[in-house]
């Protein structure tokens, strides 16, 4: 998601400096500033040199409390400056425990836009160009059925091809429809799952008790 909101700044107002990070990594970066005398840097790193801070799992930050005075710091510096701030997060600022209040307000005064899981087609391109970025040749039939069977996140969708890309690095054997079921588990009852409808239910409930539909 991060880099995809990146791609489209970059793409649209290509003179924006964009820094992505995530919320650990603003944390690393800021005790190892602070060890090494360097805080200053730090700062100016993520104030003077950004048009646009982007932050992955900002949830991160919960209990967190010298990383959350400095990110406070860094966030009302960005805001009183014009830039743009844009944050993911597994869950809604108010239901993200551990954070100062002070952080959440702001937090909660952006827009918030949910994410919702890719559906069947972007899960099948996300999978291609996957594979192509990793040089790893999966067939159609590899691609649809890996696309049919999990649906929860792009990261899980990668999981299955870093495994098979192993699989035919270490067995050298091509990745077919067998190879890829047994080696990421996958169930043909998963495969041919259908989505549930009304028309269904009403179908097969009169189907059942064999009376026409428009009696049911």
């Amino acid at each position: 998601v991060i880099y995809a909101i990146a791609n489209y700044v970059q793409n649209t107002k290509p003179q924006l400096r964009i820094c992505i990070t995530s919320a650990n990594r603003f944390m690393n970066e800021m005790v190892d500033s602070m060890q090494t005398n360097k805080l200053f840097e730090f700062r100016r790193k993520y104030t003077d040199q950004v048009d646009v801070l982007i932050i992955d799992d900002i949830h991160e930050l919960k209990n967190r409390s010298g990383t959350q005075n400095a990110f406070f710091d860094v966030f009302n510096e960005l805001m009183s400056r014009g830039k743009q701030l844009v944050f993911t997060s597994d869950k809604p600022p108010k239901e993200i425990e551990g954070i100062e209040e002070r952080i959440r307000s702001r937090l909660s005064s952006a827009l918030p836009v949910e994410v919702q899981q890719p559906d069947l087609e972007t899960r099948i391109a996300i999978l291609k160009k996957k594979a192509v970025e990793k040089d790893i040749y999966l067939s159609p039939d590899v691609v649809n059925l890996i696309a049919k069977c999990v649906k929860s996140n792009i990261r899980e969708l990668e999981g299955c091809l870093v495994k098979l890309g192993l699989v035919t690095s270490l067995l050298k054997v091509d990745i077919d429809l067998e190879v890829a079921k047994e080696h990421l588990k996958l169930n043909e009852e998963f495969e041919n799952q259908k989505n549930i409808t009304i028309d269904t239910i009403a179908k097969t409930v009169a189907a059942f008790y064999k009376i026409p539909i428009g009696d049911l």
